[in-house]
């Protein structure tokens, strides 16, 4: 099992890198913060890989990232929305 894990680093890294395509080339605000969250969702991802590679607390930042990744989701969401309606 340890020996596939670095393998399933190499398609996180290239799917980290399509979402930061995505991100810059987003045609609408909300297509940008879809590609921010799901861009979070896979470091996330990545971090908990290293955390089982290498060290445990990787798995920490894991779990403080994806909070933080959450809480800036829903907060650029609701500005998002906010400013449609006014």
């Amino acid at each position: 099992m340890a020996e596939l894990l670095p393998g399933l680093c190499i398609p996180l890294l290239f799917l980290i890198f399509a979402c930061l395509g995505r991100a810059a080339t987003g045609p609408a605000a909300v297509d940008r913060l879809l590609a921010i969250n799901s861009l979070g969702i896979r470091i996330v991802a990545l971090l908990a890989v290293s955390a089982c590679i290498f060290e445990t607390y990787f798995l920490d930042a894991a779990i403080v990232c994806a909070l933080v990744i959450f809480v800036t989701t829903i907060s650029v969401a609701r500005y998002l929305e906010k400013d449609k309606l006014s």
